[in-house]
């Protein structure tokens, strides 16, 4: 597809780049909400103005004994002419801010929205994977596919991310020291963005529900495992949502060359696949779209397959 698209067909579902750029970058959204809260500011200064003014008038009048408002000073007429500048200026930048949050709220999509366009995508990669390796379906049903993956974060934003959710500081001996408050965490559990070190990117665009506290990243990575009698083909997609760039990469081991399957903690409390070869090669696949002991449970099945099929 030209790379000046701004959309893509995925399974049926479009990949609307263009509007996901709205997700990942919430500037407008504090833009429109900066002018919203001046214009309410703004108009409330020139109310308060106003009325403060009226008051003051009505007040000189009672003691003077003369009618209010009959013959008001200038000084008194500029100021009450500025407050109601101040009260037009600032209803119309409240309006403007207020219409134009609630366009860019339409406009933008929803968490689920991005979630189904990621998941659209994944889906694709078991037919996608079978054209890479030139392989058939009917090769590959010896055992179901195995697919791990998830959002990617790059090192520095994670760890922040990781510091700010699992890390407290406590006292010691007079000293402030880190430590992680979740003692889980230590065990490496899975956080909800893989741990990828992209050298070619220095900033991911990610941002962090407020309602299912979930971080997503304008990134994604998935790999999916495919076994046949003799070999395991593997594809690997990372895919933006914001543009139509793609990375792929594929691997086949045969089960005698693969010398041990494991799961290992990465930084920051992330998990990874890990698959190991004989010829020294070594494929570390990070995950976020499963849990710890589900990924433990992947491994288990993982190595007793191809234990089966050494001794066979």
């Amino acid at each position: 597809m030209p790379a000046g698209n701004v959309r893509n067909v995925i399974g049926g579902l479009i990949m609307d780049y263009a509007r996901n750029k709205r997700y990942f970058s919430p500037g407008l959204y504090k833009l429109s909400a900066v002018v919203l809260v001046i214009g309410f500011f703004l108009f409330l200064a020139g109310l308060i103005t106003m009325l403060f003014v009226a008051s003051a008038a009505v007040s000189i009048a009672v003691e003077g004994n003369v009618e209010p408002f009959v013959e008001p000073p200038k000084e008194i007429e500029q100021i009450v002419s500025a407050g109601g500048v101040a009260m037009v200026i600032g209803g119309v930048l409240f309006v403007g801010g207020l219409v134009w949050l609630i366009i860019l709220h339409i406009r933008r999509p929803k968490e689920a929205q991005i979630d189904e366009q990621v998941q659209a995508e994944v889906k694709q990669l078991y037919r996608k994977a079978l054209s890479k390796h030139s392989i058939t379906e009917e090769m590959v049903q010896r055992s179901a596919p195995l697919i791990l993956g998830g959002y990617v974060l790059d090192e520095k934003t994670t760890a922040k991310l990781f510091t700010k959710r699992f890390v407290a500081k406590v006292v010691v001996s007079g000293k402030a020291v880190s430590t992680v408050v979740d003692p889980t965490v230590a065990l490496g559990s899975v956080m909800s963005a893989s741990v990828i070190v992209v050298d070619e990117m220095s900033v991911i665009k990610h941002i962090r529900a407020p309602k299912d506290g979930t971080v997503r990243s304008a990134l994604a990575e998935y790999t999916i495992f495919l076994f046949s009698e003799d070999n395991v083909f593997v594809y690997t997609q990372q895919f933006s949502l914001v543009d139509p760039e793609i990375k792929e990469s594929v691997h086949k081991y045969a089960y005698r060359d693969i010398v041990s399957v494991s799961s290992e903690a990465l930084k920051y409390g992330s998990h990874a696949f890990i698959v190991k070869a004989s010829n020294g090669e070594t494929l570390t696949v990070p995950c976020s779209n499963a849990k710890a002991t589900d990924i433990r449970d992947s491994v288990t099945a993982f190595m007793q397959l191809v234990r089966n099929k050494k001794n066979s």
